[in-house]
């Protein structure tokens, strides 16, 4: 994760989402020995967005849930299918890209 910029990771089963792994969380387990699996460590996600939802409502989720990410599921029959993950880096770039530039 550390490599690779991750500050989250869905956690998924045949394409369910269980949870998300967060790095410091991760960082923490590795550390002092508590846990063995990612299932023991992961936070069982109960926040989470459709794709058609509108951008703001997105963020006021992140914001409410403090994960830094908000995966994106669709109804599944076998529970919520991951078909992406929103992350505050993504909001941040949408909401710089909408700055006008101003010259100085």
């Amino acid at each position: 994760m550390r490599l690779g910029r991750l500050r989250q990771l869905p956690v998924v089963a045949d394409g369910i989402l269980l949870g998300v792994l967060s790095y410091p969380t991760l960082v923490e387990a590795v550390l002092t020995g508590r846990a063995e699996r990612v299932a023991q460590v992961m936070t069982p996600e109960s926040e989470t967005g459709e794709a058609g939802m509108p951008i703001r409502e997105a963020a006021a989720r992140i914001a409410r849930s403090f994960a830094g990410c908000l995966p994106v599921v669709e109804p599944g029959p076998a529970g919520p299918r991951l078909v992406g993950l929103v992350t505050e880096a993504d909001l941040l770039r949408l909401a710089y890209d909408r700055v006008p530039d101003r010259a100085p």
